[in-house]
């Protein structure tokens, strides 16, 4: 009923119709541009107080010498993730919800490309422009665990696309020294002001061509095991326990 109401207001405002678990109301379309007008330069600022400190570059290295790759991360580990790898202009696979758009914002004013796509929305789709883009020669960004989790659950989406495109996976996590968990389903980590924070890279993971079923199942253990091993490895780089 309130759509329906708000339908003549929309219309005579220009605005877009509503994204998938969008709230209803006027105010939910005006969050998207104030994080990218305001939320992406406060990151900004904060990120600068903090050090950052780099592990595992020669995974990294390796990787970028032989052909470009896709980003695999936690969720929670987003915000370290996209500040510290800022304006480096990878594509970043975003779900094409509100709080997508909402994430999407916050990435392009930290100078990130995106594409909108998810395994919670259209789950084909999000493979098959995945894939496009790394035909493309792109470098892509990829939350194992996203849009909606569970919390550090890997979709298979990713090792069908590594598959397809017969690219590697270049696992990446971050943690801070210091840090707030947003009341989140991903338990978002906030680093506190000055803090340092720990950002790597582990071995990139080669899937084989047209893998599924069993493959598939084995390939994102693999990848989960070694999300969780390269957290341990910053923790011991950081001390953090």
């Amino acid at each position: 009923m309130t759509h329906t109401i708000l339908n003549p207001i929309r219309y005579f405002l220009e605005l877009p119709d509503p994204l998938p678990g969008q709230p209803t109301g006027l105010w939910p379309y005006a969050i998207p541009p104030l994080c990218e007008s305001w939320l992406a330069p406060l990151i900004r600022r904060i990120g600068a107080t903090w050090s950052i400190k780099w592990v595992g570059l020669d995974h990294l290295r390796t990787t970028a010498a032989s052909s470009n790759w896709i980003l695999s991360s936690w969720h929670e580990a987003l915000l370290m993730n996209i500040y510290s790898l800022r304006d480096t202009g990878f594509v970043a696979v975003v779900s094409p919800s509100w709080e997508g758009e909402i994430i999407s914002r916050i990435l392009s004013g930290l100078g990130h490309n995106l594409t909108r796509a998810s395994s919670g929305h259209q789950p084909m789709h999000a493979v098959r422009e995945s894939v496009r883009q790394l035909k493309a020669d792109k470098i892509i960004g990829w939350v194992v665990d996203g849009p909606e989790g569970p919390r550090r659950e890997v979709k298979p989406g990713i090792i069908q696309i590594a598959s397809l495109a017969q690219r590697p996976i270049l696992p990446m996590h971050a943690i801070a020294m210091k840090h707030w968990n947003l009341p989140s389903w991903d338990r978002q980590t906030v680093p506190v002001p000055g803090t340092q924070i720990v950002v790597g890279f582990s071995e990139p993971l080669f899937v084989p061509k047209g893998a599924r079923g069993d493959t598939l199942s084995e390939y994102v253990t693999i990848l989960r095991t070694r999300l969780d091993t390269l957290e341990q490895q910053l923790k011991q780089e950081s001390s953090v326990q």
